[in-house]
């Protein structure tokens, strides 16, 4: 069990930086609502809230979820919690990256039927 933790523990510094990083865009992403447009600045935010915030909490609870199973006398139950953040991690990235090829799919073909019925 503590070499699965030592091995966790490489990247949790990595994992923490991730998550605070995700988190600084989507503050970020949050002032764009001033300088556009009300729909535009509210279909903004709740992209951000999706490709920046839950990524970075995820990551950070991660992280501290790790920490934790460094200093406690369960840390199996540490361990689980590191892994089910790192899981929801992926599974939101998964489901963005099946969303941005559907999207780009539906974009440019839409774009080429239209190209195409000019014809």
């Amino acid at each position: 069990m503590d070499s699965l933790i030592n091995v966790c523990d490489r990247g949790r510094g990595w994992a923490k930086f991730v998550g605070i990083m995700s988190v600084i865009f989507f503050i970020i992403s949050v002032f764009k609502i001033f300088t556009t447009g009300l729909f535009a600045g509210l279909f903004s935010i709740i992209i951000a809230i999706f490709a920046n915030l839950l990524p970075g909490l995820f990551m950070i609870r991660y992280a501290n979820a790790i920490a934790n199973a460094k200093n406690s006398n369960n840390p199996a139950e540490e361990l689980e919690i590191a892994c089910l953040n790192q899981g929801r991690y992926f599974l939101l990235l998964g489901i963005m990256a099946i969303l941005g090829i559907i999207a780009f799919v539906l974009i440019f073909g839409g774009m080429i039927l239209a190209a195409a019925s000019r014809l």
